[in-house]
């Protein structure tokens, strides 16, 4: 991470009889946003709000709109120390957005052109302020603070884990006095991203605190592009032997005895190749994770036609119909090159189907955010024969995001990730429901999605419907 740090000194007061009482300080902060303007954001704090780390803001601002300005009059109501605290999730600076703060004596513009935070602090009438800056000192650890005067306990560093004779690594995240036997959410990376990043945009650490479950967030490993990676078998990827899901297996069981954490309560959830491997986990290590959530998502063909043996979990797709790299309607003819993948909708009916789930709820969340271009409907899928649930969240205009922390801005999908699981922890995982087609079977007709009757046909997602009353689907390829 990178930082500034700006300090000004304001030696008189400024007044503004017209908007503000007599002896108070009229503050106006004027928020030019540029590109990404979602990245964004920046508060105001007394000096000795900010040292109290007691949360107390005076103003802030949250960018939704590119090259958009936004104007903030403040009154303040004595002298002293005041500090402004500027943030980009992404480490790039503002992209062209700027912050100009004015007053009687004071007329300054802040561009942060690199980084992900600024510091600004300016006094009122008062003696210098005392730098009192919390955060990580540590030099040794990933988020380390080049500016902070105060170890808050956020550092943060690499664990090396060995296996297979390779060394692999993880960041974690227990909060302090986590209770016994509590649940441990592993949170997987993009292709070409990387734990830190994910950790920073998602804030499931903030989740984690204020709900009490530990946070895992594996590294991939590097490919032949050097970028990281998890292996769901991409066609770039044809000739990796890394065994991710073992690695995941062994990593899970490790954190679960070393920690006091619930082998129970142990879920998935990732972005795009992180959600891809989330579903490789719910097919082949559904005895370790209780229920997945993947975020721009999607299940490989190979990994879907052997999943019919895995246990039935609990299943929730946040998912943009505009994704330009993960295809809502999937990808079947392999024109993306990552290799054929199902379309979302075939997917949650598969997991429907697996969890034996007879009901449906469809609602349109509110757009709380009308500058995203985008809404959000969910299905609810359920079944008063089991606690399981399979849930969709289509972001009808959405791209390839974490809704939240960019994109669409309507929901935060890692409240509404843990929503989801914190659902089973009372609940006992369902045994295996073995699908496969016996000789006792008598097949009645094959019907496509629209419900027509058909014969068999490669490549097509068909219903086989047998006398018995067993409904099965089934996707054969024509390689």
């Amino acid at each position: 991470m990178r930082y500034l740090l700006l300090i000004i000194s304001l030696a008189s007061p400024f007044l503004s009889m017209s908007q503000c009482d007599e002896g108070e300080y009229l503050l106006t902060l004027t928020t030019t946003t540029g590109e990404y303007a979602e990245e964004i954001a920046w508060t105001l704090y007394s000096n000795d709000d900010w040292t109290a780390q007691n949360g107390n803001s005076l103003a802030d601002f949250s960018g939704n709109q590119n090259y958009q300005t936004t104007t903030q009059e403040i009154c303040l109501q004595s002298s002293g120390c005041y500090v402004i605290h500027g943030t980009d999730d992404y480490d790039d600076g503002w992209e062209g957005g700027s912050l100009q703060v004015e007053g009687l004596n004071l007329n300054e513009t802040f561009e942060m052109n690199n980084g992900s935070n600024i510091y600004w602090f300016f006094e009122i009438e008062s003696d210098p302020c005392q730098l009192e800056i919390p955060g990580c000192t540590d030099q040794n650890a990933v988020n380390y603070d080049q500016f902070a005067t105060i170890d808050n306990g956020s550092c943060i560093d690499f664990i090396n884990f060995d296996h297979d004779n390779s060394n692999r690594r993880y960041l974690l995240h227990i909060p302090l006095n986590l209770s016994p036997d509590a649940p441990l959410v592993f949170v997987f990376h993009g292709y070409s991203g990387n734990p830190l990043d994910i950790m920073n945009y998602s804030k499931m650490n903030e989740i984690a605190d204020a709900n009490g479950f530990a946070v895992c967030y594996p590294e991939g490993s590097m490919d032949q592009s050097n970028n990281l990676y998890f292996n769901v078998n991409y066609d770039m990827h044809s000739n990796s032997n890394v065994d991710d899901i073992d690695f995941t297996r062994s990593l899970a069981q490790y954190l679960q005895e070393t920690h006091n954490l619930s082998s129970t309560k142990t879920f998935s959830t990732g972005m795009s190749n992180g959600g891809d491997f989330s579903y490789m986990l719910a097919c082949q290590a559904s005895d370790i994770f209780r229920a997945i959530a993947p975020v721009a998502g999607m299940i490989m063909l190979d990994i879907y036609n052997d999943c019919d043996n895995a246990n039935p979990i609990p299943v929730f797709e946040i998912h943009g119909t505009q994704d330009n790299v993960t295809p809502y309607q999937g990808d079947l003819n392999n024109d993306e090159g990552w290799g054929a993948f199902l379309d979302i909708p075939s997917t949650i009916d598969y997991f429907v189907e697996k969890n034996g789930l007879t009901e449906l709820e469809i609602d349109t969340l509110e757009n709380i955010d009308t500058d995203d271009n985008s809404y959000v409907i969910s299905y609810v899928h359920s079944s008063p024969n089991t606690n399981n649930e399979v849930w969709l969240y289509k972001v009808k205009g959405g791209g390839h995001d974490w809704p939240g922390a960019y994109g669409n801005m309507d929901i935060n999908s890692s409240e509404k990730i843990w929503e989801f699981f914190s659902q089973t922890l009372n609940t006992e995982p369902t045994s295996i429901v073995q699908n496969n087609i016996t000789p006792s079977k008598e097949l009645v007709k094959i019907v496509n999605l629209l419900g027509q009757e058909t014969k068999e046909t490669f490549n097509t997602p068909l219903f086989y419907i047998y006398k018995n009353g067993v409904v099965e689907k089934r996707l054969i390829i024509n390689k």
